[in-house]
């Protein structure tokens, strides 16, 4: 993957030298076209590590959740000016020289075995409430269970990248998220919840992407979901969670700008979506789908014009 910064460097270089050389040559379109990569290659820096860019979360740290659909709190506070935040970030501070420990990337032999887990930590050591042990103790059915569903529909999609799975990963998990609230009502607790099951599944430290990351689609080098929180802010479209799952395909696919290969994931962010939420409920509460409920997701899918994904779910 190319650094930002060389894109920055190639801006700034193919500017400059436009502008002197159309300079010299008394050339004003050539000029302008030097000022155009200058101001461009200026924009991006300034995102990127200016004070236009937007100031990036500490690993583990979900401040950016997507808001949940129902008749829930729309504003979170950050963990990091809790207690509990301060705990965690402080754990992550002394430990940054592991962070390669747990493994690196998602391999056959499933969710990462190590005790190691920041998140879960933290929520082990909040009060013990009955909410909170159903939580913890959903961790490693639920992360087992999406890690199956995120494979099976990468195969679907004819991509076996293990990034591109840590993405489906990162999608389900916004469902994950809203069953979660439904289950807790409490942001705090959901938040670590989450956090645990992108460590344990990955052994990687969520994190947001800034301003320059979402503009250039790098939004696949982010774990967690605080990147589709940020989506409603960059995409002025229906379904903004979609989009930036259509274009973290498009680019696993090997065309970032395709924006036929974007809408193309739809059926599956549809599908995704809704196994997410079922095998949350399940691990939270022991309900399965009716079969009714089933027979509905493909039928919707059909009725909004798109191929019914293949299911790995029974």
């Amino acid at each position: 993957m190319i650094p930002v910064k060389v894109y920055i460097g190639l801006f700034l270089a193919v500017g400059g030298m436009c502008f002197f050389l159309a300079a010299a040559a008394g050339q004003p379109k050539g000029m302008l076209l030097g000022l155009f990569f200058l101001g461009w290659g200026a924009v991006v820096w300034y995102l990127r590590y200016g004070r236009g860019g937007t100031v990036s979360i500490r690993p583990a740290q979900n401040v950016l959740a997507p808001v949940p659909p129902r008749k829930l709190d729309t504003e979170s506070p950050s963990r990091g000016q809790s207690d509990a935040g301060f705990r965690l970030e402080q754990t992550l501070i002394k430990s940054e020289s592991e962070q390669t420990m747990p493994g690196e990337s998602l391999g056959e032999e499933g969710a990462q075995s190590t005790d190691w887990n920041p998140a879960l930590n933290e929520l082990k050591r909040l009060p013990q409430t009955a909410i909170a042990a159903g939580l913890i103790a959903a961790i490693p059915s639920l992360t087992t269970e999406l890690l199956a569903e995120a494979r099976n529909q990468a195969v679907s999609l004819e991509i076996r990248d293990a990034e591109f799975i840590e993405c489906i990963l990162d999608l389900e998990l916004t469902s994950a998220f809203e069953r979660a609230m439904e289950f807790a009502q409490d942001r705090n607790l959901v938040s670590l919840f989450i956090d645990a099951i992108v460590f344990k599944a990955t052994g990687k430290s969520p994190s947001a992407p800034v301003g320059v990351d979402m503009m250039a689609g790098l939004t696949h080098q982010h774990r967690g979901i605080a990147k589709y929180a940020l989506a409603r802010k960059y995409y002025s479209v229906p379904d903004p969670g979609a989009w930036l799952f259509g274009a973290e395909y498009a680019r696993a696919k090997g065309n970032a700008q395709d924006p036929i290969l974007a809408v193309a994931a739809g059926a599956s962010v549809l599908y995704i979506r809704r196994a997410a939420a079922w095998a949350t409920e399940k691990a939270l509460t022991g309900r399965t789908p009716t079969q009714q409920e089933m027979d509905e997701l493909p039928n919707a899918i059909m009725v909004a014009g798109l191929p019914v994904p293949s299911s790995g779910t029974q």
